[in-house]
């Protein structure tokens, strides 16, 4: 039983020194994000609070807080781009910055990175 409420204890302490307690919003923001994704993008990834740094045995692992990472793959930009404005109209968004984006040519699907930072 003390193991437990150690292990416990640990957990407790490593989520509220990471700012990884919001309290179920995470649902929140996926489904505002997942409800204004046009058909024309196809989601690869949504990852929240990533961590800082390649996570490495024996380190302490910090997260990116306040931040949600997308990437996915799209015909055009200017899909992107009008997404882009969607996401910034949610009263939770402080920015939406574009990390990269990459199209060998007009005929084939491009690849983004976005980062959105919550307020």
């Amino acid at each position: 039983m003390d193991t437990l409420k150690k292990e416990f204890t640990f957990k407790k302490e490593f989520i509220e020194a990471n700012a990884l307690n919001f309290q179920g919003k995470t649902a929140y923001y996926a489904d505002d994000i997942a409800s204004t994704v046009p058909s024309s993008i196809r989601l690869e990834v949504m990852d929240f609070f990533s961590p800082e740094k390649k996570i490495k045995e024996d380190q302490e692992i910090k997260f990116i807080t306040k931040s949600i990472t997308i990437k996915g793959v799209v015909n055009n930009s200017l899909f992107v781009n009008n997404w882009i404005k969607d996401l910034q109209s949610f009263s939770w968004v402080n920015s939406v910055k574009v990390i990269s984006y990459e199209q060998e040519s007009i005929s084939k699907e491009g690849t983004f990175e976005l980062v959105i930072q919550l307020k």
